[in-house]
């Protein structure tokens, strides 16, 4: 798959190098005991056993040094979906404004049946996210963060180029934060998003 898509890197020909060790170890134990006596194991597979359990515990403990643990990853994945959200809620506030010519005065407004548009939710916490219109063309998106966007690569040149919010929602710099709470402020810019004009419904 990383290859159609032309991910022809070293991390892949490495990946392709180590299935090939793998399976040439396995290859090379199995054509072994078709060789030898029924109980006997020499002194060579057994040195090649011990290799093989080296081999496998430095990468296990090199691949979290480089990763970091599963539970930093967790706490890596529900920043990840947390800025999407408010990307996501974003847009449906400046769509609100163009269409009513007013800020919703709370989440509740977005929602749209029509649609099946609701709100999302912090992920971690299950708790609505903080909204708060401060002027005519102004408001502020608050969530509560578990690292900042440079341990996330939120903010930074490593964006991730999947699952992420798209340029609608706003670009990497938009979305940098520390641990904790932050809330962004956005201004409404009339020129780049100008109202729509009403068109009187047809009865």
């Amino acid at each position: 798959f990383n290859f159609l898509e032309g991910d022809l890197t070293t991390r892949f020909l490495l990946k392709i190098l180590i299935v090939l060790l793998v399976a040439a170890g396995v290859f090379g134990y199995y054509l072994n005991n078709l060789k030898k006596k029924s109980g006997e194991f020499s002194s060579g597979i057994r040195m090649f056993v011990w290799v093989i359990i080296a081999i496998v515990g430095v990468s296990v403990v090199y691949g979290f040094s480089v990763a970091g643990s599963p539970f930093r990853q967790r706490l890596v994945r529900f920043d990840t979906q947390k800025v999407s959200h408010l990307a996501d809620i974003q847009y449906r506030v400046i769509n609100y404004w163009t269409n009513k010519n007013k800020l919703p005065s709370s989440l509740d407004d977005l929602v749209n049946d029509i649609e099946g548009y609701r709100s999302p939710v912090d992920p971690q916490t299950d708790e609505p996210y903080k909204y708060r219109s401060t002027g005519n063309l102004s408001f502020e998106l608050c969530a509560n963060f578990n690292l900042t966007s440079e341990e996330s690569n939120l903010g930074g040149r490593n964006y991730p180029k999947y699952g992420y919010p798209s340029p609608i929602g706003g670009q990497p710099n938009d979305w940098v934060h520390g641990v904790g709470e932050k809330c962004f402020t956005r201004t409404i810019d009339p020129e780049i998003y100008r109202p729509l004009e009403k068109v009187p419904a047809i009865r």
